[in-house]
């Protein structure tokens, strides 16, 4: 299915950024090009979010429609000769764009006069206003949205609004711009600023400050697998400003299932007959995240263990991706923690994973079979419904065909619907739920034993293990 693409993004431009593109960095240059350039600004946040590194693809036929003088003039060019502009040739075999990007010295600059204007209340926005000579056909209120199932639908509106220190993850991103200089990755690291920014933007146009502290209506959407998607707020947010976001916010516990996705192949996995003693003895230890992670080198001259790198690597495979050099995801994520040495890193990964890759071969072999063990028969046609409550058609479904999609679905569905049920029982056991964090969720008060054992009971994820972690 091909869904529209979004509006541009120019403009979002708050007024620092704006003067800055138009009359400094760009002087000289068409209105057209100055716009494209702030879309490619305002969307690198999200590109990086989605695993595009800060690379956004835009098509051809999205800059005639709304950068055409530009197209027309060759700008696009002119400004990669010029070193301010990055751009990826395009792939016409696997229909792929051509990816764009701000070249890192120039994108610094931008990212703090956005964070200036921000910090000033600007006029800083999210929404692109329509205008006459762009048609908003292309907004992502037409893509078809996911009807939620009934658990879904209940768990979003228990989650009866956030709360989080705006004052102090507004400085957390001050303090993480003038480090910029200092990060190996500079890219990586000055698009996370860009999302965490756009993020509290967006937080904060559905709420309230009051002495630093913010109160805003969150707002979910849900996807296929049942997972809920929070536009802004807690949920969006890096690591860092997560942390600081939550500074001084009394009672406030931080919820996650350990190894939450491998307990799930684990636990789903025995139901078609797989040895999994792999992975139950990787879910007993806490610290096997390290332990793999330093066994696949993972490691760097500081004696820095990077667990992430092997999560990342390793959930990879669970989803069906090629371990191929090159092109295959474990390869690119590798590469992005240390391009010198990627190709023995590699090597040491695929070394490392051999155990769990056998047993994950095996699991994708027997999908079909575990569906059809598990499936509802309806009007001649066979349906599968996940715990989170959401269904697929086993004789229809374009899902059928991919291997990522069906695990996910499978996994994911039961990591949902165990975060949902325990969503929805908040009232009852008198704590309240502040953001769905996927394979885990932020509360203020503690939850209750008795809610755990309920929750495990109703989604049947019997093997999820709910700890409570710092942020």
């Amino acid at each position: 299915m091909t869904y529209p693409a979004p509006p541009p993004k120019h403009g979002l431009a708050s007024p620092g950024v704006s003067d800055y593109v138009r009359n400094d960095l760009l002087k000289g240059y068409s209105r057209s090009i100055s716009d494209f350039y702030l879309h490619l600004y305002y969307s690198m946040g999200t590109a990086y979010q989605n695993g595009n590194h800060g690379k956004v693809p835009i098509s051809l036929k999205y800059r005639r429609n709304h950068f055409r003088y530009s197209v027309d003039k060759g700008e696009t060019f002119k400004l990669s000769n010029s070193g301010l502009l990055i751009i990826t040739g395009y792939d016409k075999g696997k229909k792929q764009s051509r990816k764009y990007s701000i070249p890192e010295n120039i994108l610094i600059h931008v990212v703090k006069r956005y964070y200036e204007d921000l910090k000033k209340d600007r006029k800083v926005k999210t929404k692109p206003r329509s205008s006459a000579k762009v048609k908003m056909k292309t907004s992502m209120e037409n893509v078809p949205k996911v009807k939620p199932s009934p658990l879904v639908k209940q768990a979003i509106h228990s989650i009866k609004g956030g709360i989080m220190n705006h004052a102090e993850a507004l400085r957390n991103i001050g303090d993480q711009l003038e480090m910029v200089d200092s990060m190996p990755n500079q890219k990586k690291f000055i698009c996370k600023c860009i999302n965490d920014i756009q993020n509290l933007v967006k937080a904060s146009e559905n709420g309230i400050i009051v002495d630093g502290i913010l109160r805003y209506k969150q707002d979910y959407s849900p996807k296929s697998t049942g997972r809920i998607f929070e536009s802004g707020g807690v949920q969006s947010l890096s690591k860092g400003s997560k942390k600081a976001a939550m500074t001084g916010i009394e009672n406030v516990y931080n919820y996650d299932i350990r190894s939450s996705q491998i307990a799930a192949l684990c636990q789903e996995a025995e139901k078609v007959g797989i040895d999994t003693s792999v992975l139950r003895d990787y879910m007993e230890d806490p610290n096997a995240k390290i332990r793999y992670a330093k066994a696949c080198g993972f490691v760097t001259p500081d004696g820095k263990v990077h667990s992430t790198v092997w999560k990342k690597c390793l959930m990879s495979q669970v989803f069906g991706s090629s371990m191929a050099k090159f092109y295959g995801k474990p390869f690119k994520i590798i590469q992005e923690f240390d391009a010198m040495n990627v190709l023995t890193l590699h090597k040491q990964f695929e070394e490392v994973v051999t155990p769990f890759k056998q047993l994950i071969n095996e699991w994708h072999r027997k999908l079909k079979e575990y569906l059809s063990s598990n499936a509802e028969n309806h009007k001649n046609e066979r349906f599968f419904t996940n715990s989170a409550g959401m269904k697929i058609n086993l004789d229809k479904d374009e899902i059928m065909s991919s291997k990522k999609k069906l695990s996910a679905f499978i996994l994911q569905g039961l990591e949902s619907g165990y975060i949902h049920h325990l969503t929805t029982m908040a009232d009852e056991y008198g704590y309240r739920v502040l953001s769905n964090e996927h394979d885990g969720l932020v509360t203020i008060g503690e939850i209750p034993e008795k809610a755990i054992q309920i929750a495990k009971e109703r989604s049947g994820f019997e093997l999820a293990l709910l700890e409570i972690k710092k942020f």
